[in-house]
């Protein structure tokens, strides 16, 4: 009898399989149509909330979908990996909502946990560095005002329950430094932000303000500190 049951069930998980092949087939099928429709600007504003919604739910159904497949989905999608700690990066095509008006989206992957983290932004990564295997700090330049750029730092804290995000920039007073605390970004008046270079500890960032350098430092509150670079 035993030897009947095994031959009945080879079939059935065979179909299951392919069923579930099949199926993980034409979604990806689906999410490549939808982006490519995305990309072009062809979708409603009350559409993207819902495509990233359903992403999320893939990519928790799916945790060891590879960075290419995710990226084959649009050319404008980008992942930044680093040791098993995956954030996926969606920016709209400029040629259809303009420079400074494009949304960004960002989601984090670590471990089965999914969380979006970024909905409708407006900030693009530069960089990841690891700080232990839980920690994680990202730099992103915001691109909300074409004539001024701002930076943000932001930790990732990843545990059993959840993917946490916290604020890496300590709004400390500096001349010429403006904190927006709406959208969490730090300008400079009147001058573009740009990473000059990230340690690779994180424990030091140089940003470059005009022909001036200025140096983040992260302190023992575990926030970057502005300090002039002599």
């Amino acid at each position: 009898m035993k030897k009947i049951y095994i031959i009945v069930l080879i079939p059935i998980l065979l179909v299951g399989a392919f069923l579930i092949v099949n199926s993980n087939q034409e979604k990806d099928s689906d999410f490549k149509a939808i982006f490519e429709k995305w990309d072009k600007g062809a979708i409603e504003a009350t559409e993207s909330a819902d495509i990233m919604e359903s992403l999320v739910n893939y990519l928790i159904e799916n945790p060891t979908i590879s960075s290419e497949d995710i990226e084959d989905f649009s050319p404008l999608i980008k992942v930044y990996e680093k040791d098993g700690f995956r954030i996926i990066e969606y920016i709209e095509n400029p040629e259809s909502y303009g420079s400074s008006a494009r949304g960004s989206y960002h989601i984090a992957m670590c471990d089965g946990g999914v969380e979006l983290i970024d909905s409708n932004g407006s900030t693009r990564i530069n960089n990841m560095v690891k700080l232990s295997d839980v920690q994680y700090y990202i730099y992103v330049t915001d691109y909300r005002f074409s004539n001024i750029t701002g930076i943000n730092i932001y930790s990732i804290v990843i545990d059993e329950h959840s993917i946490r995000q916290k604020q890496a920039i300590a709004k400390t007073k500096m001349p010429g430094f403006v904190y927006n605390d709406v959208n969490n970004v730090l300008y400079y008046d009147d001058e573009h932000i740009y990473y000059k270079e990230i340690s690779k500890n994180g424990n030091e960032v140089v940003l470059e303000v005009g022909k001036v350098n200025f140096l983040l430092i992260l302190e023992e509150d575990s926030l970057y500190h502005i300090h002039k670079n002599n």
